[in-house]
């Protein structure tokens, strides 16, 4: 926590995430000196975006919330934005500072979520991503999901960078030069898509539907225009293993070791030392959408 908190940390004793065979009970302190070693990390990530946070006040073992409108009683200082989103007008949060991230732990925000576009003009996205969630714990076709998508970006001029969800899947995100209207981003990441599950129709596919999948990794865009959201890095996740989002190499994105829920509150403090994690400085790349899309059209 910042050496002379703005709030008053509430029930540090209590229970956030129960006791397994594999390690004691994570109290709400444990959270919030999780997040106190993190903030600095994930702030790159959500400054500037408005903020959905998952809250779980009483734990994991209690039913959480989502919540987009700023809670009652945010600090005068913290930024919030009104937008008119398909269901309603929201007043959202914006992060700013490490204090904006450690005041959200301390009201039980377990889980913290951004957006793709960042203030002052939300109808433009700085970052695409591409979710790659398996329907099973089988962790082969996520490592060949994520191979095949990272291939067809690299083929139009992009280096993409990966993150274990914390769960069971991996993100692939890029960051366009001088971004994109939020509809070209979806539009641009179903192309990459529809071009992977081409070139892989046996193994991968865009069918929403889960009944016309057939056992393809369903490569999922919708983390993608105005509104969508996916987990922050270095973000906790509400499971059992008090797992957390991590940023990783692409040597152990795919390697037959890959656990995407393998980092967990435990090991964040080894993890965000080692050399191999560098910082994330939200950099955008030099290569276009407008242009990468020409190369994956037909001619």
């Amino acid at each position: 926590m910042s050496p002379d908190p703005t709030f008053e940390i509430s029930n540090p004793d209590r229970v956030y995430f129960p006791a397994t065979a594999l390690r004691e009970a994570v109290t709400k302190g444990d959270v919030l000196a999780h997040y106190q070693l993190v903030a600095p990390a994930m702030l790159p990530a959500l400054e500037g975006r408005p903020l959905i946070v998952q809250r779980f006040p009483r734990g994991i073992g209690q039913k959480g919330f989502y919540q987009k409108n700023a809670p009652k009683g945010l600090p005068a200082s913290m930024e919030t934005a009104e937008i008119n989103t398909n269901d309603g007008v929201h007043t959202y949060p914006v992060v700013r500072s490490v204090d904006d991230i450690l005041w959200f732990a301390n009201k039980g925000a377990i889980v913290f979520h951004q957006w793709m576009s960042r203030m002052p003009d939300l109808t433009r996205a700085d970052e695409i991503m591409f979710d790659l969630d398996p329907s099973t714990d089988e962790i082969g076709p996520v490592i060949a999901a994520a191979k095949a998508v990272r291939e067809v970006l690299e083929r139009v001029g992009f280096s993409p960078s990966v993150k274990a969800t914390g769960s069971r899947g991996l993100h692939l995100s890029i960051r366009p030069a001088g971004g994109c209207p939020n509809d070209q981003a979806r539009a641009f990441a179903m192309l990459v898509a529809q071009t992977v599950a081409a070139e892989h129709p046996n193994d991968f596919t865009v069918e929403f539907r889960k009944k016309n999948r057939q056992g393809r990794l369903f490569l999922d865009v919708l983390r993608n225009g105005f509104g969508a959201h996916g987990v922050a890095p270095w973000s906790l996740r509400a499971n059992a293993r008090a797992s957390v989002a991590v940023p990783l190499t692409w040597e152990e994105a795919l390697s037959p070791a890959l656990d995407p829920g393998g980092v967990t509150i435990g090991h964040v403090a080894e993890r965000i030392a080692a050399p191999a994690v560098e910082a994330d400085t939200q950099e955008a790349e030099t290569q276009t959408v407008e242009a990468a899309a020409q190369l994956l059209l037909p001619r």
